[in-house]
């Protein structure tokens, strides 16, 4: 009855003349595609290749997808399989998107890299995760011939000279791995995204895509990388964004309470924290913050919540970060903590403050990571964070970040 009557009222309206909207149904990826780890260095780590392949897919009606970042500024292949258990196994992937080359190629000789690499493979394939191996991106050519050595200073010469010897052998290593994931996407039958071959294309045709030291990407670099990208998930139909959509990142805590700290100061204890007194020198901090940055890439991190440039605003470079929020009902979220950020203390009011997570030391990468998940009562919470001049903070009802 209930369909039939549906039915009948839709009648109705056409006959009457009122154009009913269709609501379209959004396109869902493949089951392989459903839960995508990003693995990589910086390139990866900054979020910008994550925020655009998100942007390009719901742009072309997916919904919207489930993008996990396991980048590391840094980062070498090998440091990557040491941390597959860590950043990506751990996270229930169906496919992994793997980005590694750049920084290995000053030290690293072809066949570590080859070894290194395959290690990643073998642990994913171990626990049947799909693998898209990424090439290393293209490095700005650079002409030294051109450089005016006489407005050099002596140490300028020196450094121009070390990089003019190193040139040779870092572009060599860097061809030699590419040749390398080429056999190994032919030997295990895995898709290969081609960022250098796409990126010689676009220079070719005039496109300057990187950032000042030649090897970081700029927008329109990212833009090539993902068109690479989606040629690989078999999505050549999908348009890379001309322009990125940020919004706010999900879950983050918009007014905070900021204290300046001496140089000096030591990391909070079970013992200090319970002296911690939210009166005087506390100083109001409202994300996103409302200066717009010059450089497009922080004006990015502006936009999706990240405090930048404390020590600028407070005049010093440590600090304590406070904020408050209301739990209506039982649930288990999961904080995320990136850039500067040391340790996160919590507390529901009447309670002590507990340590819910401490920077380990180690490979962890700029972006928020890593989660960890916190059950809640209803109540009022205080949320602590120990900092440095940036930091992000966000909780969220899932680890997809």
């Amino acid at each position: 009855m209930i369909r039939f009557t549906l039915i009948l009222s839709a009648a109705l309206l056409l006959s009457a003349g009122v154009v009913v909207a269709q609501q379209p149904v959004p396109r869902i990826l493949p089951p392989e595609y459903s839960r995508i780890v990003l693995l990589g260095d910086s390139i990866t780590d900054g979020l910008t290749y994550q925020l655009l392949l998100e942007q390009a897919l719901m742009e072309a009606g997916f919904q919207k997808p489930v993008l996990m970042n396991a980048g590391v500024g840094g980062d070498t292949a090998k440091g990557m399989g040491e941390r597959v258990e860590r950043d990506v196994l751990s996270r229930n992937p169906t496919t992994v998107l793997l980005s590694c080359g750049i920084n290995d190629a000053r030290e690293v000789a072809p066949a570590d890299f080859r070894e290194s690499v395959v290690s990643i493979i073998e642990q994913l394939r171990a626990k049947n995760v799909r693998i898209i191996l990424l090439q290393p991106s293209m490095v700005r050519p650079f002409d030294f011939s051109k450089v005016d050595r006489t407005k050099l200073s002596p140490e300028q010469i020196e450094d121009l000279e070390a990089n003019e010897a190193e040139a040779p052998v870092v572009l060599g290593r860097l061809t030699g791995y590419r040749i390398i994931l080429r056999q190994l996407a032919k030997q295990y039958s895995l898709p290969l995204a081609d960022i250098d071959g796409a990126m010689q294309k676009v220079y070719a045709n005039g496109v300057d895509q990187w950032e000042d030291d030649g090897t970081h990407l700029s927008f329109a670099g990212y833009r090539t990388m993902v068109r690479a990208v989606l040629d690989a998930l078999n999505l050549p139909d999908i348009a890379v964004p001309a322009v990125a959509k940020i919004h706010p990142a999900p879950g983050i805590f918009k007014q905070w309470q900021v204290r300046a700290l001496p140089e000096n100061s030591v990391a909070l204890d079970e013992k200090s924290i319970a002296e911690v007194r939210f009166d005087g020198d506390w100083q109001k901090l409202i994300l996103p913050m409302p200066k717009v940055q010059d450089h497009w890439y922080w004006e990015q991190a502006r936009q999706r919540g990240v405090a930048l440039d404390l020590n600028q605003t407070f005049k010093a470079s440590i600090f304590w970060a406070s904020t408050t929020f209301d739990i209506k009902k039982p649930q288990s979220l999961y904080l995320n903590t990136g850039a500067s950020v040391s340790s996160v203390w919590l507390r529901k009011t009447g309670e002590a403050w507990k340590p819910v997570w401490k920077n380990p030391g180690g490979a962890l990468g700029w972006h928020a990571t890593p989660r960890v998940r916190l059950d809640f009562t209803p109540g009022e919470y205080s949320l602590l964070a120990e900092t440095g001049s940036q930091f992000f903070i966000s909780l969220t009802t899932d680890d997809a970040m």
